[in-house]
Formats: structure tokens, C-alpha cells, sequence
């Protein structure tokens, strides 16, 4: 795979940022992107799997008011660098996709959308406010016979550790079209640790 890097002086240090799947179905690669990934020895050990599991409770208890304060924060100035590479009614993965804004801006596009968060309440609140059957899972569990145009993850992904994150990538890759593209928002950084609502994020 490779790396662009759009744009990483961005407030809140949020680094935008696709990972473009080669043509070959096999031997996935990852270069271009060793700054995401850190030698066994220098891994923290965290008890919780992919996501952390207190961070999907947060998720889960606070699912009323996240959805109300992000369902309406537009991201549509940050769509174009990802819908380029989307051929016209083609197929999206909003993995992670917390209140459904983007599943519903892109469905309302013309794009054929499916969505999961691991949140179980999120994934109701989103199943409602897109009309679509938002799956509850994760990055390492999502399954579809489908394959996808293109995967937004947006502000998701960062809730995975680094341990986990290949692992997540790969499942996620697999189920992109040969020359399909994944777009994510990640947060700069060499940190791994819990914000003050006690929920995980990993920097990078």
C-alpha cells in the first residue's frame, strides 16, 4: 500500500490522510507507512481489545448527546480529496461512523452506503437518521460479501492501538475493489492514552 499525507497542518493536529490499495489482492504492504507502526518491544499493553472497551461504554452512555452535537458539524470541505477517487453511484464503507452524518451526506450524494460503528447506541441513532441498517462492530469484525470503492474512516480509526491497528487495516483493505481507496483521520503525535472522558486514542 502507500501513503499520501494531504494536509497536516490542521487544527487540533487531526492529519488527514488515504491509503491506496495496489492492484494485486494478495501481499497487502504497508509501505510508506512505518511511522504508524512501532517495534513489539516499544507496544504498550492494553487489557482491552480493539476498540478499547471503555471507550465504546463512553460512546455507548454518551450516545444521546454525541449525536446531537455531531450530527450537523459539516465535513463536506474534506469530502472532494476522498470522492475523486469514488467512481459516480459507487460503493462506500463509513467504518466508525459515529452519528451517521457522513453515511447520510453520502447517500443523499448518489453513493450506494454501508455503515458500522462499534458503538451499539450510535449504530441505532445512525441506523435512524440514514435509513440504512447501521451495523454495530469493529474494525477487525466488520464482514461483507460486498466490496467497496472507497472506506471513509473518519475520526475512528484514531481509537484503535497501535498494536491492533495492522490487523484493523488489513480486515478493512480487504474488503476494497483492487483499486480502491481508504481515507482516514488520524491525530499527530507519539502517544497512546486516554483523554480526560476516559476514552483511548493513539497518535501518530
Amino acid at each position: 500500500m502507500s501513503l499520501k499525507i494531504f494536509n497536516k497542518n490542521l487544527a487540533a493536529n487531526y492529519c488527514p490522510l488515504t491509503i491506496y490499495k495496489k492492484t494485486s489482492q494478495q501481499n497487502i504492504s504497508f509501505k510508506g507507512t512505518s511511522d504508524i507502526f512501532v517495534p513489539n518491544s516499544q507496544k504498550p499493553s492494553f487489557k482491552s481489545s480493539e476498540p478499547n472497551q471503555e471507550t465504546v461504554d463512553w460512546y455507548n452512555t454518551n450516545a444521546e448527546n454525541y449525536f446531537n452535537e455531531t450530527k450537523n458539524f459539516s465535513m463536506k470541505k474534506e469530502y472532494p480529496p476522498f470522492l475523486e477517487y469514488i467512481p459516480k453511484g459507487g460503493k462506500i464503507l463509513d467504518a466508525g461512523c459515529g452519528s451517521g452524518r457522513d453515511t447520510k451526506e453520502f447517500k443523499d450524494m448518489g453513493y450506494k452506503v454501508t455503515a458500522f460503528d462499534a458503538s451499539e447506541e450510535l449504530a441505532k441513532k445512525a441506523s435512524k437518521h440514514t435509513g440504512l441498517n447501521v451495523e454495530a462492530t469493529t474494525f477487525e469484525k466488520f464482514k461483507s460479501d460486498d466490496k467497496f470503492d472507497g472506506i471513509w474512516a473518519c475520526t475512528s480509526l484514531l481509537h484503535v492501538p497501535k498494536k491492533d491497528f495492522e490487523k484493523s487495516l488489513v480486515n478493512l483493505t480487504n474488503h476494497l475493489e483492487p483499486k480502491g481507496v481508504l481515507y482516514a483521520w488520524l491525530k499527530t503525535g507519539a502517544t497512546e492514552e486516554k483523554d480526560s472522558k476516559g476514552r483511548f486514542f493513539t497518535d501518530f
